[in-house]
């Protein structure tokens, strides 16, 4: 999955709110997580027709940066999960 498209704080067009000021295209928090919470809800409703005899009761995620923050949002806000159960194992990073 990509980012939600917003546009630039600092620099928005004369007349237009911007972003981080609370316009109506502001990214709020949970955002990030309740974006990660439609693309695992998209995966359970869609993979069992594009993959018939896959698991979706075992998706996988990672993410770093921003993209690391939006997945634990969804891990462990509820607000985020639109009622799909998730058991996080989590597994540190190594160097190869």
């Amino acid at each position: 999955m990509s980012y939600r498209l917003v546009p630039f704080s600092g620099g928005a067009p004369e007349g237009k709110a911007d972003d981080l000021s609370g316009g109506e295209n502001a990214a709020r928090y949970p955002s990030g997580g309740v974006d990660v919470g439609l693309a695992v809800e998209w995966l359970h409703s869609h993979l069992p027709t594009l993959r018939p005899g896959v698991d979706v009761s075992r998706i996988a995620a990672m993410g770093s940066s921003a993209g690391g923050t939006h997945l634990f949002t969804y891990l462990l806000d509820p607000a985020c999960s639109n009622g799909v159960k998730v058991r996080p194992q989590l597994q540190r990073a190594t160097d190869a």
